[in-house]
């Protein structure tokens, strides 16, 4: 059976139906008013209007005559009428702004691009610093310390949280969350899963946890960084991905050994 796709939602009140305003509509009109209305979120959402909904926009929102609807949303109040167009009452106090999303999306992206840089320089002293000599030892603690940092990043809430306010969709928080730690242990590069979510339009309509459990950020993600260091038997220019260990003698020296 194929995997149902979440798709971006908004707020509506369980009791739309029954509230104040809406029992004044007519009868005649009261379902066809009730969708429009809903439409008319979805779109002012989906274009982060905070509300605020064009007159020209209204006859696309749906099939058949809207103008006896769109007549009885101003009559009770739940829409207000704006140079341009109308205003959808109260619509702040149930949806987030385009303010707050964008600042959530700025804040997410900044916090990736922090650590992916950090994680870039780190891995460029590494390969430095293996090629001094300390090849041996490095390669053997290497391991160790790479499954320490794992699980370190598996457990802390923040690295999830960043990945999480970068990505749009926000469905299934805890199953994202062990979809996360699950890839964190496995070895998955932090930074270029960060860099992926930034990346995700808002139009995305894919969970979190499927992003990463079925691969789909590698699509997003930027190619891997190559780290550069000296082989310390040529003396030669050699890179490395990062995460790997550096060479020394190279596989110029030894084909038949050594890190690529």
């Amino acid at each position: 059976m194929a995997r149902k796709q979440q798709r971006p939602h908004i707020k509506i009140d369980q009791s739309i139906t029954s509230h104040q305003r809406t029992i004044k509509i007519a009868a005649k009109y009261f379902y066809a008013s009730i969708g429009l209305h809903v439409a008319a979120i979805g779109w002012c959402d989906r274009l982060r209007t905070n509300g605020h909904l064009p007159a020209d926009i209204v006859p696309t929102l749906g099939k058949g005559g809207y103008k006896a609807a769109q007549s009885e949303l101003l009559r009770v109040g739940m829409w207000e009428c704006t140079d341009d167009g109308f205003l959808i009452h109260d619509y702040l106090d149930w949806q987030d702004s385009a303010e707050d999303i964008n600042r959530r999306s700025q804040r997410g992206r900044e916090n990736a691009g922090r650590r992916w840089q950090t994680e870039e320089a780190e891995a460029s002293c590494n390969a430095s610093g293996i090629a001094t000599g300390n090849a041996d030892e490095t390669r053997r603690d290497e391991p160790i310390k790479k499954e320490r940092e794992r699980d370190a990043l598996a457990s802390d809430g923040k690295s999830f949280e960043e990945c999480w306010d970068a990505y749009p969709v926000h469905k299934f928080k805890e199953r994202s969350k062990q979809a996360y730690t699950t890839a964190v242990r496995a070895g998955i590069d932090t930074s270029r899963l960060f860099a992926a979510c930034a990346k995700v339009p808002r139009t995305a309509t894919q969970s979190l946890c499927y992003f990463i459990a079925d691969g789909t950020w590698c699509d997003f993600a930027p190619r891997e960084t190559r780290a550069k260091y000296v082989c310390g038997t040529c003396h030669g220019d050699r890179f490395v991905f990062v995460g790997e260990n550096a060479a020394s003698p190279c596989p110029e020296c030894n084909p038949n050994g050594g890190a690529r």
